[in-house]
């Protein structure tokens, strides 16, 4: 058994898998502050619900954007499972060169779903992770990570819009009747969806002109779709060819195998 831990700004999201079945996932609040001795009681009551035993657990992989709860994993699995966690970065993703001026600043969990498609999916491909922010990342043919694009999310942007005028509100996510709005929800739905669905088919479009120029083929590029927006956004975009949410842990088991 594995246990597989994506550790992002908004959640940390924990995956148990079995070989590469991946059994139970649960989601957490990226509480900064949590110490390793409070999240062991809330990760083992998951696994008490589950009936699951801790002591199976043989590997344990993170891939982390925030240090400081890196720390706090990292000391719960050797205080709680005595294991030594793997930790992701760009220096160890076997068999995948990454193209940047600075390949240690490209976030674990961009690097690990590239891996992932590339693994599951074959390349060339664009990985599109609709989470707190909102990243583009392009593999080419040969399996080579290229770079991508980082864009606010579309909570993040329902947020600033809210807490940063006096008039409105904090509303859902979700795909509007019409786009232009009769009222003020409505018109933000608008302006929040309808855009990011415009910026994510914009973005692609590009994305996609660039390595034509570099020689791929526009027909053979796959585009994924991936994080816990990705299927509304789907349900309107005629860019997003599948749909994978659990992609980033699919990417931590076969990195921890």
């Amino acid at each position: 058994m594995s246990l597989c831990i994506d550790i992002g700004n908004t959640h940390i999201v924990v995956g148990y898998f079995k070989n590469e079945t991946l059994l139970y996932n649960w989601r957490l609040k990226s509480d900064r502050d949590i110490t390793s001795d409070e999240l062991a009681v809330k990760i083992f009551s998951l696994f008490a619900n589950a009936n699951l035993n801790k002591s199976e657990i043989s590997k344990v992989v993170i891939a982390s954007v925030v240090p400081a709860l890196t720390r706090t994993l990292t000391h719960f699995s050797n205080k709680y499972l005595q294991i030594d966690p793997i930790s992701i970065t760009a220096k160890n993703i076997p068999n995948m060169n990454i193209l940047l001026d600075q390949p240690s600043t490209v976030g674990a969990d961009r690097i690990v779903n590239g891996y992932a498609a590339r693994e599951i999916y074959g390349a060339p491909l664009i990985v599109v992770d609709f989470g707190t922010a909102t990243t583009f990342d392009v593999i080419n043919s040969r399996g080579d990570y290229e770079g991508g694009v980082i864009a606010p999310g579309m909570l993040l942007s329902i947020q600033a819009l809210s807490s940063k005028t006096a008039l409105l509100p904090n509303i859902e996510i979700s795909s509007p009747e019409n786009v232009i709005g009769k009222n003020t929800i409505d018109a933000m739905r608008s302006g929040v969806f309808t855009g990011y669905l415009c910026m994510t088919e914009g973005l692609l479009d590009r994305i996609e002109a660039e390595m034509s120029a570099k020689g791929e083929k526009i027909e053979s590029i796959k585009v994924i779709g991936t994080g816990g927006l990705s299927t509304i956004i789907s349900k309107e975009s005629k860019k997003l060819n599948i749909i994978d949410k659990e992609l980033t842990l699919k990417g931590l088991n076969l990195l921890c195998r």
